[in-house]
């Protein structure tokens, strides 16, 4: 039984792992040029390193989805694992049901939904 509570807090940290990542694609793509360049203008160093960043936005994007990627295959993972051994054969597809959703909603479309609508603030908290 501690195995399983072990890896759903796993898998919450998973999920919090992919929320990041996703919030911070969209944060630092959506963030505005011109509130960056000033503030680097000014001697921010957070804003200098979004510019830079998105200078390499290939880079910049790729890294993020590997990231988010392995956060989310590791999480279905362990879901499986959990569900298989609490439910037998059908625990494949009770996983397989529960993590689309989890994944979905509060990892990809709630953190890029927040990120978008405080792409400024939450690029540069990123950033640092």
């Amino acid at each position: 039984m501690i195995s399983i509570i072990l890896l759903c807090l796993a898998i919450v940290v998973l999920l919090i792992g992919s929320a990041f990542f996703s919030g911070s694609e969209t944060a630092l793509t959506a963030a505005s040029d011109a509130r960056m360049h000033a503030l680097a203008n000014r001697g921010d160093k957070r804003a200098s390193a979004i510019e830079k960043l998105r200078h390499h936005k290939d880079r910049l994007i790729s890294s993020l989805l590997i990231g988010n990627n392995l956060v989310n295959v590791l999480a279905t993972s362990l879901a499986t694992s959990a569900a298989i051994t609490l439910a037998g054969e059908s625990g494949v597809f009770i996983a397989t049901a529960l993590m689309t959703v989890l994944l979905v909603l509060f990892a990809e479309v709630l953190p890029k939904t927040y990120a978008f609508n405080h792409a400024d603030r939450l690029a540069l908290a990123v950033a640092k």
